[in-house]
């Protein structure tokens, strides 16, 4: 399921100035290439169950998806880049095969 993700501030990429990112469907090639999930589970003594989430690799994932460089997607604000990380989990989830 391919997104948009709207930026709050334009963000200068190597083809121009985007708005937005548009994200594509995500692919076994891409779930190969990250080669961990973007999340991390621990379970402790107590048998809590701690989910992390993995931001370098949901990083990744967004470069893949959008085309658009990591070292550009990093000078995203904070607010964007939690908009595209969100977008990368829902396009995860919705690709977990549950």
């Amino acid at each position: 399921m391919a997104s948009t993700v709207p930026l709050s501030k334009p963000l200068l990429t190597h083809s121009g100035e985007v708005s937005e990112l548009i994200l594509r469907e995500l692919t076994a090639a891409d779930i190969v290439a990250v080669k961990q999930s973007p999340f991390k589970v621990t379970v402790l003594p107590d048998k809590t169950t701690v989910v992390e989430q993995r931001y370098d690799v949901l990083m990744t994932l967004g470069s893949r998806l959008s085309g658009v460089d990591d070292l550009v997607l990093g000078k995203l604000s904070a607010p964007d880049f939690h908009k595209l990380t969100n977008a990368v989990i829902e396009e995860w989830n919705a690709n977990s095969g549950e």
